[in-house]
């Protein structure tokens, strides 16, 4: 049985190594693509879409790692039927079962904006400890360059406490007071949110067809990220109040009896 095990999985192994060694050099090839990272415990999928969204609408020519890919291999593949020299921005989330799967990911992506979205007991039982996922989850940061932007949810203690133990200059978001990017006055409906939200160099009024307060975080990760891109403010005002979510995944309808559905099965 190990035999046959090894007679199979060491070609695709190989098969895979070589999948990644490709994209690898092909990344290199594309000098002017701006790669943000995602990642976190929990969102990263969802912002990654409105951040695609975001950038979308803005006018960019913006592509993100499809569905639910977030490991090396699967990442090298997308990155190889996607990303052309014709794309300006890839935006691309980033898993971890273990410790280096995040650095892996960033070596072969070369971000130079990244978002770390959460730190939670997830995957405990595969790190050790909640300390060991952050500090997996770190390694994005880590990866940047010297004039990267390390994007940080500011209502996660967690995240606030080991920026300032690495003192590291992050910039932050937030549903709870003051960040670079947060929403006050929010106002949470069936079918939507409305907020004011507020960028650093503005505010204004709007109103999100998204449900719930995880849905509006994942919302202002995509707009720090958004403003980390150097999207116009006026744009990005725009572009949030056409925001969907990614299928299955708090999606919102409207039944004949006028009741609101949320269907999160994914």
């Amino acid at each position: 049985v190990p035999l046959a095990v090894a007679a199979v999985n060491i070609p695709a192994l190989l098969r895979k190594r070589m999948i990644i060694t490709r994209a690898a050099k092909h990344r290199v090839n594309l000098k002017d693509l701006l790669v943000i990272g995602i990642t976190g415990s929990y969102g990263k999928t969802s912002t990654k879409y409105f951040l695609e969204q975001l950038l979308v609408s803005g006018g960019v020519s913006a592509v993100a790692s499809h569905k639910h890919r977030n490991s090396e291999f699967p990442v090298a593949q997308d990155m190889l039927a996607q990303v052309s020299k014709s794309t300006s921005h890839y935006i691309v989330e980033m898993g971890a079962y273990k410790k280096g799967e995040v650095a892996a990911l960033a070596r072969l992506t070369q971000p130079r904006v990244g978002i770390i979205t959460a730190v939670s007991n997830q995957h405990t039982a595969l790190f050790g400890s909640v300390e060991a996922i952050a500090s997996a989850k770190w390694e994005l940061f880590d990866a940047l360059p010297d004039d990267g932007v390390a994007i940080i949810n500011a209502d996660d203690q967690r995240l606030t406490k080991l920026a300032m133990a690495k003192q590291r200059h992050v910039h932050t978001y937030s549903l709870a007071g003051p960040a670079d990017v947060w929403f006050e006055s929010i106002k949470y409906e069936p079918t939507q949110v409305s907020a004011v939200l507020h960028i650093q160099e503005g505010s204004a009024p709007v109103t999100i067809p998204v449900a719930g307060r995880g849905m509006l975080a994942s919302v202002a990760a995509a707009i720090a990220g958004a403003h980390a891109a150097e999207m116009d403010f006026t744009q990005i005002v725009k572009g949030v109040t056409a925001l969907q979510p990614p299928e299955h995944t708090m999606t919102v309808s409207v039944a004949p009896t006028g009741a609101a559905v949320i269907d999160d099965s994914y």
